[in-house]
């Protein structure tokens, strides 16, 4: 969309040589989100590992990193913001 509509691109997808990845970094101004999508309902500790990564490589604030989930609620986890992929709306882009 931004594409189209003639803007830079603010979303992208990091992987470094080792494997590391995140599914998706935004950049709105100065903040980058980090965000980690995955389809399981139930949360496994393995999903936050690119985010911890990622979060110590680059310092984004923890209220910046987000797993999206199959699942049904938010809430907070310590590495990251858990939403569900049913009612993320407004809730990453500001």
């Amino acid at each position: 969309m931004r594409y189209h509509a003639g803007l830079v691109p603010n979303a992208f997808f990091w992987r470094d040589n080792t494997g590391h990845e995140i599914d998706l970094l935004l950049e709105e101004g100065e903040n980058l989100k980090a965000i980690e999508i995955k389809s399981g309902e139930t949360i496994n500790p393995d999903f936050f590992k690119g985010l911890n990564y990622f979060g110590n490589l680059s310092a984004p604030s923890k209220e910046n990193q987000f797993l999206i989930s199959g699942g049904l609620k938010n809430y907070r986890r310590t590495a990251a913001k858990v939403l569900s992929w049913k009612n993320i709306g407004a809730k990453i882009v500001s």
